[in-house]
């Protein structure tokens, strides 16, 4: 989406929102493609992947939130 967004200045505003979607959405089939190693149920698996992404990324941006004042 960032790489688009340089080239098609009109994707810039939504850009961000976007890539939380398209990440989401990626985090969610990842999860629901895993069924294949763990015979647990498609969508439980996805939702649990979706779940521990959201979480890791919302820490992350967090995390970078709280050090960007330090610079």
């Amino acid at each position: 989406v960032y790489i688009v967004s340089r080239f098609v200045p009109s994707v810039r505003p939504a850009a961000f929102a976007a890539a939380i979607a398209l990440t989401a959405a990626t985090l969610f089939a990842l999860g629901a493609l895993k069924v294949r190693f763990t015979d647990k149920n498609w969508f439980l698996s996805g939702i649990e992947m979706l779940a521990v992404g959201g979480i890791a990324a919302a820490a992350a941006y967090g995390v970078g939130e709280l050090l960007s004042g330090l610079a």
